[in-house]
């Protein structure tokens, strides 16, 4: 086996990861919530007054991936998705199709358009012979025969000038590159300086004007000891002196705004052999430890634990994701000041987080929910209600809650074969779009894989209706003048007003208009008495439904019905 590629994965952490959300998902068919509804922010793309405005829930023309995007970046109008795949195709096509692109592992599009963008470069593995599967990030080329080659975080220069790409892979370009690359985004040119020899997987990188942090599962960079933690300068590509070590796997870097800090998160207990779990902050110059006043992330118990998969700095607060293994365990999201570690806020939402965006104020999130109730959203089901993208505010507004926000896009969990089920592990935006990648094939219930993207409306109107099915109203006898006339409320998935509209036989003017706040979770019985009709007339109905922009949804009509005395009246 060659060096390079000694330990392509650690089986612990992945393993432990994989069992978290395993475990959750398990845990949902069991659970039963018993903490108390609390009202739900009524923000939409129509919000109220003082409410951020999310994006619509219509999901954008973008173009798509033939397999699982890992990480995303934005920079100067581009996005940049690494992952495991080799092909890209325009959206609305099925894979293979004839105008389909070759991207190894790594690709860039037009954040505005979904379109690709000349940027190609090869990104590949070596193949090896090991009886030990190295995991579902690599793929299986025959018997005990193993290729890792996946991107799992891509990550621009904070001046835009170049891209850094971390994972499994061996070369790029048919030039090595062990685990990690640069490229120039003003030549398009591989970094030939940028050369690092890597044990292990990369995991996390974060990039300076002059230092490229990395973090992962390796032990060894240029043959000198890094235990998960090591820097690179961005000039010379040589390894510097800084060698923070956590004891178990870093997923996730992220630089605090001044550069002074470099916060971690990962599924670590120790960093720098003190007790900073899975979240902590060290120096950017010499990587000390640094303040950190809080523990967003409780100590493991036993087989319980919880971990950090997403950070994201916005001014003086760093916004974090976390997954967890066990019923209960924290694995939602949560919001800490980056100078001095003192948590702000964290939700209680239940289901494995995987990515994070912050986006006018909202912070949007990938992950497998399944119980929000203590949030005022949807309590636990059997079988488990998922919603894998939701919003909620930034700002917790001093001491009170963050709250959860009405943004519900369907995605779906990925391939048959699909071995985490997860659905989306990416997200970038700027200020504008926001991308979602990961491993899904449906958006909206259509055929998307890999990537999509959503913007506000006054980008792109809010244009799908209420959710369906929408059944028929039903009519019965009131009294010998009236019928009264019932149907089930539907939903919108980014707008908590829903307006309906009764119609009598085939008339076309409302005899009745009602708005009403509806959610998936809360699905209330609407009705309205259809009086002054003559007895022994029959009347037929129909409900139409819409959200504050007017795309309706139409029930079907329902059954006649003939206007009599009710029998527990005339009886």
């Amino acid at each position: 086996m060659p060096a390079a590629l000694s330990s392509p994965a650690s089986p612990s952490p992945k393993a432990r990861f994989r069992r978290g959300l395993i475990v959750a998902a398990g845990a949902a068919l069991t659970l039963i919530a018993s903490l108390a509804l609390a009202p739900l922010a009524h923000a939409d793309t129509a919000p109220p007054a003082g409410t951020p405005e999310t994006v619509t829930a219509d999901n954008l023309p973008t173009w798509q991936t033939n397999g699982i995007v890992w990480s995303l970046t934005q920079s100067g109008g581009t996005v940049y998705a690494g992952g495991n795949f080799d092909h890209i195709r325009p959206p609305g096509t099925a894979d293979g199709d004839p105008s389909q692109l070759t991207r190894s592992n790594l690709a860039a599009f037009n954040v505005a358009t979904g379109q690709p963008t000349g940027f190609d470069h090869a990104v590949t593995g070596t193949a090896y012979s090991s009886t030990t599967n190295p995991g579902p990030e690599c793929d299986s080329v025959g018997t005990n025969e193993w290729l890792c080659q996946a991107i799992f975080r891509v990550k621009a220069a904070p001046d835009g000038s170049a891209l850094y790409f971390g994972g499994d892979f061996t070369h790029v370009d048919g030039e090595p590159r062990s685990r990690l690359a640069g490229v120039s985004l003003s030549t398009g040119q591989l970094d030939p300086a940028m050369t690092p020899d890597i044990n292990g997987r990369v995991r996390g990188i974060a990039v300076s004007a002059t230092t490229v942090y990395i973090g992962g599962d390796f032990t060894q960079v240029d043959g000198q000891t890094r235990t998960r933690l090591a820097a690179l300068d961005r000039a010379t590509g040589a390894l510097l002196p800084w060698a923070p070590a956590a004891d178990d796997t870093v997923r996730t870097l992220a630089l605090s705004s001044d550069g002074s800090r470099v916060i971690v998160g990962g599924d670590f207990p120790h960093l720098n052999g003190s007790n900073e779990n899975a979240i902590g902050a060290v120096d950017a110059s010499t990587g000390a430890l640094t303040t950190w006043n809080s523990r967003p992330i409780q100590s493991p118990n036993g087989s319980q634990f919880s971990g950090v998969t997403e950070l994201v700095v916005v001014g003086p607060t760093v916004f974090g994701g976390a997954h967890g293994e066990g019923g209960g365990v924290f694995d939602g999201r949560f919001a800490v000041d980056t100078n001095t570690g003192t948590t702000q806020w964290k939700d209680t939402c239940l289901g494995a987080t995987t990515t994070i965006a912050v986006q006018g104020g909202i912070v949007y999130s990938g992950s497998h929910a399944h119980d929000c109730s203590s949030m005022g959203g949807w309590s636990q089901t059997n079988p488990a209600t998922y919603q894998r993208l939701l919003a909620e505010t930034a700002d917790s507004g001093g001491a009170s809650k963050n709250k959860l926000l009405h943004w519900f896009p369907s995605v779906n969990t990925g391939p048959a074969d699909s071995y985490y089920k997860q659905g989306p592990w990416a997200m970038a935006n700027d200020d504008t779009y926001l991308w979602v990648a990961g491993e899904f094939t449906k958006v909206g219930g259509v055929d998307q894989q890999g990537l999509t993207r959503f913007a506000p409306k006054s980008v792109a109107p809010d244009i799908n209706p209420p959710e369906a099915p929408f059944a028929a109203p039903v009519a019965t006898n009131a009294s010998k003048t009236s019928l009264k006339v019932s149907w089930d409320a539907t939903w919108d998935r980014d707008n908590t007003a829903t307006t309906y509209q009764l119609f009598r036989d085939d008339g076309t003017t409302p005899i009745y208009t009602t708005t009403v706040n509806t959610n998936f979770w809360t699905l209330p019985t609407l009705s309205f008495t259809d009086t002054g009709l003559v007895t022994g007339s029959s009347h037929y109905y129909r409900v139409k439904v819409a959200d504050p922009f007017n795309n309706k949804r139409s029930s079907p009509y329902g059954d006649a019905v003939t206007v009599k005395c009710p029998w527990f009246i005339c009886l």
